[in-house]
Order: C-alpha cells, then structure tokens, then sequence
C-alpha cells in the first residue's frame, strides 16, 4: 500500500497529464505529426508515476500505447485508448478534491515511499539520500513528475550487480541521492548516483527499462518553467547528475 500523500499526489498528476495527453492525442488523430512527440512524452511521464503507487493496470496500458506511439501506429494505439480509460478512471474520480499533507514530514514519506517502490519493482539494491529544504512544496508538479524518471534512469540504466560494485571499491547498493532546494523563488533539484553511468536502455523495454525517452521528457517538462535549465553529466564506472534549476516568478 502506498503513502496516503503519494497516493493522492498521483490522482492530481493523473488528473493533470490525463488532460495533457488528451490534448495531444486528440491533436495527433487529427494529423497533427508535431503532437506525437509531447505525447509520447506525457504518457510516459505518467507511466513513471503510475509505478511508484503500484497502479499496475494504468502503468501497463500506457506501457502498451508507446509500443504503438514509437512506431506510429494510430490504428493500433486507438485500440488502447478505452483500455486505458478504464484503468485511469478509478484513479481520477474526485482527484481534484483530495487533500495533500504539505508538511516536510509528509513529503519525506511519500518521497521515501516512491523511491522504495521503485526498489522493489526492479532488481538493483539501493539507498536513497535526501537532502529536503523544509520550505519546499510537496505537490510541486514538477518534482513528480521527473523524480521516477530520473530514479528509474538510475536504477535501471546505472544499475551494477554487488560484486562490480565491491570490486570498484564502491558500497554493495547502489547509492542515490535526491537535493531539493529552494531560495525564495529559486529552485534546484538534484538527483546523482554511483552507478556505471547509465548506460543505453534495454533493446527489448519493459515496464521498469523504459525505452530511452526519460530524460527528453523531463527536458520537456524543464524547458516549460521560467528560466528553466537542466544539466546531465555521466562517467562511465562513475556515476551520473541531472541538475535541474528554475525561478518561479511568483508562481509555485
């Protein structure tokens, strides 16, 4: 069972992509070629949250429709639309209603929370280090929306088994760490790790390995914020960051 906060965090982001992806979707059938690629993203996006509260049967049916996104397939992908209506459904009904606990307290949970679920669904031991500025608010779109892409990148893409690891001198779990900061309207949001770099998704993706769209579509999402900047660095045995910055001008 998840966090009660994670869990209502997530209705309001399916609330809020469910009418991104619609928008585009709908842009898309109608021959709109330039909307496939926001789709693609924001239906990924969601697939990455859908797995943190074990929404199994929306994070499968999104799965399915970018097998046919990635090939273009609109025929194909429009069989998948009532399949994933239903699965969403539940997840939508009073989303906009829910109550979410705003203290740092609660954010560390669900943040915790999100981090373990994605532990557990895959195979790569880890530890998570949280850095949290106590001011910053927990249902800051954007933190939930890049935090399982950029943690999935890293357990998956940079994952090494425990005997590489203890023969690189490194911890036997991989190590994780997740910075948030806020300076009155300055944001920087971190997420590094001691891995072997990230290297090229799987050739046959899965649930958990993604298809390689994770950080284009956090870059998406970044290059929509004021002043928004988003830096990746990786070394091969060493390890990765993406550091994400913004300024909110007023507006959280």
């Amino acid at each position: 069972m998840s966090d009660a906060t994670l869990t209502s965090l997530f209705r309001q982001q399916a609330q809020r992509l469910h009418v991104t992806i619609t928008a585009h979707w709908q842009r898309w059938q109608a021959g709109d070629e330039s909307a496939l690629t926001p789709l693609r993203h924001a239906v990924h996006l969601l697939k990455g949250a859908a797995l943190t509260v074990s929404a199994d049967a929306v994070a499968q049916a999104l799965h399915d429709l970018e097998s046919h996104l990635q090939s273009g397939q609109q025929v194909e992908a429009l069989g998948c639309w009532p399949v994933l209506s239903a699965a969403l459904m539940p997840w939508l009904d009073d989303a906009g209603k829910l109550p979410v606990a705003t203290s740092p307290e609660s954010l560390r949970r669900a943040l915790r929370e999100s981090f373990a679920a994605q532990v557990r669904l895959g195979s790569q031991p880890a530890t998570l280090h949280l850095q949290l500025d106590p001011h910053w608010p927990s249902s800051h779109a954007l933190l939930w929306d890049v935090w399982p892409q950029l943690l999935r990148n890293a357990l998956v893409h940079g994952g090494e088994s425990g005997d590489v690891r203890l023969a690189d001198g490194k911890p036997e779990r991989l190590q994780v760490w997740l910075r948030l900061r806020r300076r009155g309207e300055h944001f920087s949001l971190v997420v590094a790790d001691d891995g072997r770099g990230q290297a090229r998704p799987a050739q046959t993706p899965d649930l958990m390995a993604g298809r390689g769209w994770g950080v284009a579509a956090v870059r998406e999402v970044v290059m929509g914020l004021p002043s928004g900047r988003l830096s990746f660095r990786c070394r091969a045995g060493i390890g990765s960051v993406v550091r994400i910055q913004w300024h909110t001008h007023g507006v959280i």
